[in-house]
């Protein structure tokens, strides 16, 4: 009888794990940096999308902080700021040269954020 009852236990416990697990949702944006890249005075800019279609949050303090991003003038500031965020590199950069001694570079970077963090998409919205 106990091995039974230990057999039941032993199977249902990766059933109790996975039904605990917290599903998420992955959202990116982009950091545009415009500018001679080695120096503290590039133009950063964040780019998330429309904040009515599929990157609203219920908190609109998120917002506010993404594009408070844009006060900084070097990546190491503009990079260490979007971590505290919660937001973590996704992809390599891309760059392109604008002139001699400029260029514009995108950064990718995500996060994960619990559903109740984030508003309903309009396209799932019923009028």
């Amino acid at each position: 009888m106990n091995k039974i009852i230990f057999l039941i236990a032993f199977f249902s416990c990766p059933f109790v794990s996975i039904s605990l697990a917290q599903t998420t949702i992955e959202k990116y944006c982009f950091l545009k940096c415009t500018g001679p890249l080695g120096k503290n005075n590039i133009r950063i800019e964040a780019l998330y999308g429309q904040e009515d279609s599929f990157f609203s949050f219920k908190d609109s303090s998120t917002v506010r902080r993404l594009t408070a991003v844009s006060s900084y003038h070097n990546l190491v500031d503009a990079f260490n700021y979007m971590g505290s965020l919660g937001w973590r590199l996704a992809i390599p950069p891309f760059a392109a040269p604008n002139s001699a001694n400029s260029v514009s570079a995108i950064f990718c970077f995500r996060r994960e954020f619990r559903p109740e963090e984030l508003s309903e998409p309009v396209a799932n919205r019923q009028n």
